[in-house]
Order: structure tokens, then C-alpha cells, then sequence
């Protein structure tokens, strides 16, 4: 196992870990992940007695020590092929995150200890990686895959009962399907309700979409259609495009002539060339994105820039400052990416599912599956590294997150690299 005990690794891009994933990927994944966690676990499916004595008192409420030395918090990652600039960047700050938790004590009294494995973006890679992980005793996992591996890998620890911290995807937390899984990111059902009330408030009524028809924008496109029309705003037209397009001016053409107020791009690419084809149209409407425009070169926006918004988790108002844990997740990041320029808009809620775990172990001070699963969800309205950011958990939802949802200026970033909150009032068509 590759172990890493200091804040810095080998140079990458900074790219920020969104761990997104779609429903239609859940659906496909579900034959292969049981046929894997077959072969996983020698022959045998993970029943309750699979992980041994991990769980031993657990139905009357009592749950062993936490034992001695370190409690090991391992990320099934990308390091090679063609995601490995990703997961190197995420597997820098992930364990960043952990030697920041050991600088201030630990985890009821013991240190952490980093452990990534590779998975290459290969299911079958992740799943042997996962079942190494439970052999190695490990208490959490920080992430199980990238894309198309997760869908794979969740169920996969789910039998195991190892606790994760995991995707964007709603699905991804059927408690009574993936009992140990937890998030603190926004969903993408919440982060597509957080669009859509940004653009009721901006006064905007009448919309043009473009659309790659990908599972992923799919799924968000579901949410759109079933709320915004409820909020007051008409989708005049929408144009889809191939999500490997270099060239979208007729696209964007076509709802340039639709006398829209403003478009909404819900893609999992394509931002690039979709900005090149506003400048060239000379065409500067309000554009509207999730959050997935942030992983885009937004030089690309030219005329835009001032126009453009997407969702963000965390951000700043303009003229303030970041508080100071926001701060101090900066420097920690910064540091653990030598310098380069970072996107800040999830990095608090990858530390504070660290502190979320901290919590939830010393609240029975145990790291068995089942105390950790009842810590984390007795926690009720609480923020970590940032007060405006708050979360609560319970025996029925494992989606934390509690708001705010907002969206930022793209193109435009405040102190420390976090966006800033863009007024809908400044927006008006």
C-alpha cells in the first residue's frame, strides 16, 4: 500500500475532485460490482458476519474501543492513466487534509495514517482495492473511485461495511442501499434547485438550453424540467450537441435566434467552445451553468466574463474576506499543490468530511462500521471549517448538506481563489 505522510507529492494540475457520478452509470455498474464483490471476497457474499469481530456489541448499543495505533483513512484513486492529473491533485489534498487533523491531535487521541491505492479508472482495479482496504482494518475512505468506477466500487463497500464519503449523485445514498455512505457536497438535485431559484430571482422568464445529452446532464436536465417551469421559467429552446464537439457556433446560433434572455448549459463538456461561439456571435447573454463549468479554462468566456454564473458550494461575497477556516483550508491546499493556482469551491467540505468522521468516532469512540454510521448521524446542524457552511445527518438521509445554495461569478475569483457569490439583481434581463 502507498502511504503519505507529508502534505506534498509530485507535481500536477490542479484540478478540483468532483466526485460526480450518474444514475445511468448506477444502473449499468450493478451486475459487474456484484459479480466483482463475488470475487472479492473469495466465493462468498459479504453477510453480517463478513466483517468479523468489527461490529461485535453493536445491537445493544455498545461498541469496542477504538484499538491502538493509528486509525487508517485510505482513497481509492486514479494515479495513472488518463485521470491521474486528478487523482494525483485529489490524493495531494486529501492528504494534506489528514496531516492537518494529526497537526491538531488526531482522532480521539490517535493519529491518522493516508493510505491511496491506484485503480487506474478500472472497476475491477478499485474493487480488489477496496477489499484491501478492509483487510488493512481501514476505517474510512475518503473516495472509491472516480466517474464510472464509484457505481462499481460503493456497493462493493457497502457489503464490506466500510464508511465513505462519496458522489454528487442522489442515488448514491439510499441509506437502505449504501448504508455507509455519506456525503458533504451538495447533490446535484440541490444544486440544480439552487440554479433555478438564482435564475426566478434574477427576474429571468425565458431560457434557451444547451444540452450533451449525457447521463450525467441528463440527470440534471430531469430536475430543471420538473422544477423550473413551476418557478416561472420557459425553456424556448434547446439544442443538443456531441459532448466531443470542438465547433458550437451553429448551436449556439440557433439560440441566439430564439430571442432568449438566457442560456443554460447543462453539459459535462463543451464549455470551451461553447464560450469561443458566444464571442464570435458577438452574443453576451446571461449564461447559466452548474458547477461543472469550473473545470474549464474560463479565459474561454472573453465578452462573457461579467455574464456567466455558476453554482458554488463555497464562496465569498465580493468586498469580504474568507473566514478563518476557509483560510486555513487554502493554505493547506495551496501548500499541498506547490503553489498552484487551485479551485477553492470544494475544498472546505473535503475537509469537513474529515471532521464530520472525527466526530462521529469520538462521539462512541469506536471506528466500527455501525458506531461510526450512528455518530455521523447524530450529528444535527453543525459546521466544521466553516460556519457558513452547515450540515445534519440522520438515521434516513445521509446527504448533509444544508445550503446555502448560491451561484458565483465565473471568471472572477475573490481572495484565496474562492468564487464570489454573484446578486441576481445584477442579472436582470
Amino acid at each position: 500500500m502507498q502511504q503519505q505522510d507529508s502534505s506534498t507529492r509530485g507535481p500536477g494540475r490542479a484540478v478540483t475532485s468532483r466526485r460526480r457520478r450518474t444514475r445511468a452509470a448506477y444502473a449499468l455498474a450493478a451486475t459487474l460490482a456484484t459479480a466483482l464483490l463475488v470475487a472479492a471476497c473469495g466465493g462468498n457474499s459479504a453477510s453480517s458476519d463478513q466483517s468479523g469481530s468489527s461490529d461485535s456489541g453493536a445491537s445493544n448499543g455498545h461498541y469496542s474501543k477504538v484499538p491502538n495505533g493509528p486509525i487508517i483513512i485510505g482513497a481509492d484513486l486514479p494515479l495513472t492513466g488518463p485521470l491521474a492529473p486528478t487523482g494525483e491533485v485529489a490524493g495531494s489534498g486529501f492528504g494534506a487534509f489528514v496531516q492537518y487533523v494529526n497537526d491538531e491531535g488526531g482522532i480521539d487521541g490517535h493519529q491518522l495514517k493516508f493510505v491511496e491505492l491506484d485503480d487506474g479508472g478500472d472497476p475491477t482495479k478499485a474493487v480488489a482495492n477496496i477489499q484491501q482496504f478492509k483487510e488493512e482494518n481501514a476505517a474510512l475512505l475518503l473516495n472509491a473511485g472516480f466517474g464510472s468506477v464509484f457505481p462499481v466500487a460503493e456497493p462493493v463497500a457497502a457489503k464490506l461495511k466500510l464508511p465513505l464519503f462519496g458522489s454528487t449523485e442522489d442515488d448514491a445514498y439510499d441509506v437502505s442501499k449504501f448504508p455507509y455512505s455519506f456525503t458533504t457536497l451538495p447533490t446535484d438535485a440541490q444544486s440544480m434547485t439552487g440554479l433555478i431559484d438564482w435564475t426566478q430571482r434574477a427576474g429571468i422568464t425565458r431560457v434557451g438550453m444547451l444540452f450533451d445529452n449525457t447521463a450525467f446532464s441528463s440527470d440534471l436536465k430531469k430536475t430543471w424540467d420538473a422544477k423550473s417551469q413551476d418557478a416561472g421559467i420557459k425553456t424556448v429552446k434547446t439544442v443538443t450537441f456531441d459532448p466531443t464537439a470542438t465547433d458550437l457556433t451553429s448551436q449556439v446560433g440557433e439560440l441566439k435566434s430564439a430571442n432568449v434572455q438566457a442560456v443554460v448549459m447543462l453539459a459535462s463538456s463543451g464549455y470551451d467552445p461553447a464560450w469561443t461561439a458566444f464571442n464570435q456571435l458577438n452574443w453576451t447573454p446571461v449564461f447559466i451553468a452548474p458547477s461543472t463549468a469550473y473545470n474549464f479554462d474560463q479565459t474561454f468566456l472573453g465578452k462573457l466574463k461579467g455574464k456567466a454564473v455558476g453554482y458554488c458550494a463555497t464562496a465569498i461575497q465580493p468586498g469580504k474576506q474568507p473566514t478563518a477556516g476557509e483560510q486555513k483550508v487554502y493554505q493547506i491546499y495551496e501548500k499541498a499543490t506547490k503553489g498552484l493556482t487551485v479551485d477553492m469551491e470544494y475544498q472546505v467540505d473535503f475537509l469537513d468530511e474529515l471532521e464530520a468522521f472525527k466526530a462521529a468516532v469520538e462521539k462512541y469512540d469506536s471506528v466500527e462500521p455501525a458506531a461510526v454510521t450512528a455518530g455521523m448521524e447524530s450529528l444535527k446542524n453543525v459546521s466544521f471549517m466553516s460556519p457558513n457552511r452547515t450540515y445534519t445527518f440522520s438515521s434516513t438521509n445521509h446527504i448533509g448538506y444544508t445550503g446555502p445554495n448560491q451561484m458565483c461569478s465565473l471568471g472572477g475569483y475573490g481572495p484565496d481563489d474562492y468564487p464570489l457569490t454573484a446578486d441576481p439583481a445584477n442579472y436582470r434581463p
